[in-house]
Order: structure tokens, then C-alpha cells, then sequence
């Protein structure tokens, strides 16, 4: 079977959805999985703790969605370690199209794809949806609402980029940006919204992707 988008990016353009709505961000150690604040008491260390959330989050949607929960594990660790110790570009949009490059570039490379190609799908769609984001505020048309299009806007650029099904990624964008910001309306905690938000997105079929993608995982 041929990789879907899910697996090449591990998530990575459909988590970029979540993340750019602000819930659940690459280096966040507060209110995680592992951490201050989180289910499991953290190290101390900010970027080990990063990577040990990441890839723990990365290990469950893995594992629910039927994906590998090593190569998701890994991508994961490895993202959130890189992406806790970047610099503050000085906008939001910036700042969560580096986040969404990485993502995307060690997703893409864990999982046999072209790590280029990942990186640039990655990064546009986290760009873009935070674009979408500053349009459509949570604050005034709720997070479901604002997350929802952030999400399509962002699946639809990674998709495009990437070579894939343009409309798939919009759907699957859509899904996980609206069922993350539908949990943070109903008061879960950023990591079990976006948590949400990409394990209902990967339960929905992706069609392969195309450049880069290698023919059989």
C-alpha cells in the first residue's frame, strides 16, 4: 500500500492545524502529556521534556490511527526537541511556519518521503493557517469555527505542495481543526484537544500521496 499523507507527514500537516490555532504547540511543556502541569511529571529540561511530549502524543495518534507508533514516536521526539529551541521570529505566522517546516521535514524524512518537500508543505500550511487565524479570531467567531477553516486552509496548501489530493487535505484539515477547537470549547486541555483534533483526522482515508512518496511503505 502506497503512503498516505497521514504517514508521510505523520500528522505533521494536519497537527500543523492545531498548532497554529494556538493549543498545542510544538514546544509547549506546560498543560502536555509530559511536563509542568502535565500527566506525566516532566525532567526539568524544557527541550527533553518537548521531545518526550511530542513523541508520546506522537506514539498514541500513531497507534490509534493505524499508523507505526515507532515512526511516529520518533518524528515527534525529534520535533519537539528542534522546535522547543528555536528562536522567536517575530510573528506568529513565522513562528509556526518554522514549527510546521520541522514537523513536516523529519516527518517526511522518518517516514521515507523527501524531507524538502515535507518541510515546504509543512511550514506553507502552518503559515497559512495562521494567516487564516488572525482573519477569524476564536475570539469572535469561536474556536471551533476559526479552527475549522484554519485547519482546511492549512491541510489544502500541505496537500498541494506535497502533491496530494488537494480536497482530501482540505476535509481532513477541516476535521481536525474543528473537532480541536470544538474540545477546547467543551474545556479540555490543549493537549487532549489537538490530541483529538489529529486522531479524528487520521481516521479518515487519505489517497496517496504523489512527488516524493515513495511507491510502498
Amino acid at each position: 500500500a502506497g503512503l498516505s499523507a497521514a504517514d508521510v507527514f505523520t500528522g505533521g500537516v494536519i497537527n500543523s492545524a492545531g498548532e497554529v490555532a494556538g493549543l498545542s504547540t510544538l514546544g509547549n511543556t506546560g498543560g502536555a502529556l509530559v511536563g509542568t502541569g502535565g500527566l506525566i511529571s516532566g525532567t526539568g529540561n524544557a527541550v527533553v521534556d518537548a521531545a518526550l511530549n511530542k513523541g508520546l502524543q506522537g506514539v498514541i495518534t500513531s497507534a490509534v490511527t493505524g499508523q507505526d507508533p515507532l515512526k511516529g514516536g520518533i518524528a515527534g521526539a525529534l520535533t519537539g526537541g528542534f522546535a522547543s529551541v528555536l528562536p522567536d521570529l517575530g510573528s506568529p505566522i513565522l513562528n509556526n511556519a518554522a514549527t510546521g517546516a520541522i514537523s513536516g521535514g523529519i516527518g517526511a524524512a522518518v517516514n521515507g518521503g523527501d524531507p524538502l518537500t515535507g518541510a515546504l508543505a509543512g511550514g506553507a500550511a502552518a503559515g497559512a493557517g495562521t494567516a487564516v487565524k488572525a482573519v477569524l479570531p476564536s475570539s469572535e467567531v469561536g474556536s471551533a469555527v476559526s479552527n475549522a477553516a484554519a485547519g482546511a486552509v492549512a491541510g489544502g496548501v500541505g496537500s498541494a505542495i506535497a502533491g496530494g489530493d488537494v480536497a482530501a487535505g482540505i476535509i481532513k484539515g477541516a476535521t481536525s481543526g474543528g473537532v480541536t477547537g470544538l474540545a477546547t470549547d467543551l474545556g479540555a486541555s490543549p493537549a487532549v484537544a489537538g490530541a483529538a483534533g489529529s486522531v479524528a483526522a487520521g481516521l479518515i482515508d487519505s489517497p496517496t500521496l504523489g512527488a516524493g512518496t515513495p511507491a510502498a511503505q
